[in-house]
């Protein structure tokens, strides 16, 4: 047996689907391209918080004090042969491999590939994209120029509204009193660190797969499986040198270094936190009072909703069990539609988390489109309580018309588009049998035969 056809045997055994392996492929190409990318950076990087007048290349920040780390950031920029283009394929790089990430447990959830005997395999995916978040986000904060600083001050805020233990939190995080001596310091220790739990997750998921304990052989394996996979890692690595070269992201010289007394308008954190910052927006004011300890109220929105979230994730393979009592091994995907509650739930889920999304960036689409600011917030606020449900229980109702479809081709036949006048002047469509040969077909092709 070849080395390309034992890899394509892996590859449908871990994942059984197409596009599942397509998605890999993106994600393991854009993780490479991030820690390749990350290693170069590191070697000009200054993770140091101590203060400087700035004398580089940028012309209007000249004289201008700021921390070593935000120089240089700068100077890798502008000063070191290819900087720029680097920052940018890091970045993007980063982006990608949250979002396939993202993409491929919405896949799996929607088609059941989180079930048994995959459950472990689906922890790990959510396990996952954690780690990617933490580390992102660890990445933007060590700029410390002005966006970043802005996120920096919430992160403390929101640390330091944990009951009994914020005080405590953030002293360990940032040394002393905001914004302390030590947080960029130890933010990139962190930064260092966390790539190496992501490639030994990898590995787990990997060695599990060789042990046989999450997955079976494929039935019927497909010869040339890796092929198409590899030409998708080749084209990611491809898009992302493009769009490192042409399109612009996170241009801190134009934000100035970190001033935490001031935080400009339309500042938000990164794109893969704007849900969190959007619950924050649109979470009221209540704070709740335990004897002498007080709750604020962002504490439900920022650190409750963050562990909820990700904990629900990682246990709803049983969760599900619970529900449906369905603990057999499923070995194939299933379709959307014979999963109705499932993919309710999914909807839902999806539509919940894109309001909260739109909150977080309800200034910025306010001034984008010449909105009012306070009618935006108001309708999001009614938008994430009202169309969650509305849109769950709209693709329940479309989940279960196709399966009421399908059950009235295999009762009544295929449609042959022949229409009979009868004697009284009706009119009576002619229908054939379902044949073999129609099976695993979905009605559209069936109705086109």
């Amino acid at each position: 047996m070849t080395m390309s056809s034992l890899l394509g045997r892996r590859l449908q055994s871990l994942l059984p689907t197409f596009w599942l392996r397509m998605l890999a492929g993106v994600a393991l190409t854009s993780l490479a391209v991030t820690i390749i990318s990350g290693v170069y950076l590191a070697l000009f990087f200054d993770p140091s918080m101590s203060m400087l007048s700035y004398r580089g290349p940028v012309g209007y920040l000249r004289g201008v004090e700021m921390t070593r780390a935000y120089a240089s950031a700068l100077d890798i920029s502008f000063g070191v042969r290819g900087g720029l283009f680097v920052r940018q394929l890091h970045s993007w790089s980063a982006s990608l491999f949250i979002a396939s990430l993202v993409v491929m447990l919405a896949t799996a959830f929607f088609t059941g590939l989180f079930r048994r005997p995959r459950r472990w395999l689906w922890v790990t995916g959510v396990a996952l994209l954690l780690l990617a978040l933490v580390d992102a986000y660890t990445g933007v904060l060590l700029l410390d120029d002005g966006m970043s600083g802005t996120s920096l001050r919430m992160v403390y805020g929101y640390t330091l509204t944990i009951p009994v233990l914020g005080t405590r939190l953030s002293g360990l995080l940032f040394g002393s009193e905001f914004p302390g001596t030590h947080v960029i310091g130890r933010l990139y220790l962190a930064h260092l660190l966390l790539p190496g739990l992501i490639i030994g997750s990898i590995g787990l998921a990997v060695i599990r797969l060789h042990r046989g304990q999450d997955v079976a052989r494929p039935i019927h394996p497909q010869r040339g499986a890796a092929a198409p996979v590899l030409a998708v890692c080749a084209f990611t690595a491809a898009l992302l040198t493009l769009m490192a070269g042409l399109v612009q992201v996170n241009p801190i010289w134009l934000y100035g270094p970190a001033d935490f007394a001031n935080a400009a308008a339309g500042s938000t954190p990164p794109w893969y936190f704007g849900w969190l910052d959007g619950a924050v927006r649109l979470w009221p004011a209540w704070d709740v009072h335990f004897g002498k300890y007080t709750v604020p109220a962002p504490f439900w929105p920022s650190v409750v909703l963050l562990g909820l979230s990700f904990a629900a994730a990682a246990l709803y393979p049983w969760i599900d069990k619970r529900i449906t009592g369905d603990d057999t091994a499923h070995r194939v995907r299933e379709r959307l539609r014979d999963a109705p509650r499932r993919t309710a739930i999914g909807v839902g889920v999806i539509v919940c988390f894109g309001c909260l999304q739109l909150a977080g960036a309800i200034d910025v689409i306010a001034a984008s489109f010449h909105l009012p600011a306070d009618g935006l917030f108001w309708a999001l606020r009614v938008g994430v309580l009202m169309l969650p449900p509305l849109t769950a229980a709209a693709a329940y109702r479309v989940c279960l018309g196709l399966q009421y479809r399908e059950q009235a081709i295999r009762e009544d036949g295929v449609e042959t588009g022949i229409v009979h006048r009868l004697p009284n002047g009706g009119y009576v469509a002619e229908h054939r049998p379902v044949t073999q040969l129609d099976e695993g077909h979905p009605p559209s092709q069936l109705l086109q035969h």
